[in-house]
């Protein structure tokens, strides 16, 4: 009862958007994608670097631009759009075609990444997205 009480939202800024969308990225590259398509562990870890890349040379993220140039193929990006609809269904997140990109929620999601060192394809996007 308190959370309905405080009644918390979260807030839908430039921060909060680019850290949903690097989450819904990460979680597509390395959870949907391989089921939907055969696809190597080489592949994934290119697409990870192409999605860092991406975010963190971009000012805007703008849904079209990405799809095309981070995952290319038509039929990945019929994907992509289905898997973002699902998440926003599921997570009751806004996840809007066009944002402003936020450096430190992307710096954030790299970090979180960093302490999920369960999947090679996490700490590889790690790697590669820091270049150390």
């Amino acid at each position: 009862m308190k959370d309905a009480f405080l009644q918390v939202q979260r807030r839908e800024d430039s921060y909060h958007q680019t850290e949903t969308m690097v989450d819904l990225c990460q979680q597509f590259i390395q959870k949907k994608l391989p089921e939907e398509f055969e696809m190597s562990r080489i592949d994934q870890i290119d697409l990870l670097k192409k999605s860092a890349t991406y975010f963190k040379e971009k000012e805007e993220f703008k849904m079209e631009e990405f799809a095309e140039e981070v995952l290319g193929h038509p039929d990945a990006v019929d994907a992509f759009r289905e898997y973002r609809d699902h998440y926003r269904n599921e997570y009751k997140l806004d996840v809007p075609d066009e944002f402003e990109i936020s450096n430190p929620a992307f710096k954030k999601g790299r970090n979180s990444s960093r302490a999920s060192s369960n999947s090679t394809a996490t700490s590889t996007y790690t790697y590669m997205a820091t270049g150390n």
